[in-house]
């Protein structure tokens, strides 16, 4: 035997860092892969219908009630009134933000202040407005069952939650 080092020496360390960095990034991608995927398999009726300004007037509930056909045919209604509703929300989050800006300008002034307040609730009532003609045209693609069931689905979003509990107790 000779006294020589050994010839297999230990392999040189890779940069382990480099190999966890990758396994991150991979977890991270199937996540997003996860999710993209879970939001376009999801079924139909758990889909977003529109935004907040439909919830008074017909309550999401509402499209549970229906059949999944007549619940399709309803909610591709309200989507072409989406970006109405977008352009509606966009310009009173603008009129929210003069009524901000006012508040904190300095000097003050009283003045820009009402008027922003104005132009805030100017936008406000073309919301509303526009929510009533939309949820009218709506009602009357309604059959005379849909309008008792949808009338209902208000009644309890309009209610108390301390009433609607007292009710389900009964």
């Amino acid at each position: 035997m000779t006294d020589q080092p050994s010839t297999q020496a230990n392999p040189p360390r890779r940069r382990r860092w480099i190999g966890f960095v990758l396994l991150i990034s991979l977890s991270l991608n199937l996540l997003v892969a996860g999710f993209f995927i879970a939001h376009k398999l999801r079924p139909e009726k758990y889909r977003r219908i529109t935004g907040p300004g439909y919830t008074q007037l017909i309550p999401r509930k509402f499209f549970f009630d229906v059949s999944a056909d007549r619940r399709t045919e309803l909610v591709e209604a309200m989507r072409d009134h989406r970006k109405l509703f977008r352009g509606h929300r966009r310009e009173l989050r603008d009129a929210a933000r003069r009524v901000a800006d006012a508040l904190e300008a300095e000097p003050f002034d009283q003045a820009a202040l009402d008027a922003a307040l104005q132009g805030f609730r100017g936008k406000s009532v073309v919301l509303i407005d526009e929510g009533g003609r939309i949820g009218a045209s709506f009602f009357a693609m309604l059959t005379d069952e849909e309008r008792k069931q949808l009338g209902n689905r208000i009644r309890q979003k309009t209610q108390s939650r301390r009433k609607q509990k007292r009710k389900q107790g009964e």
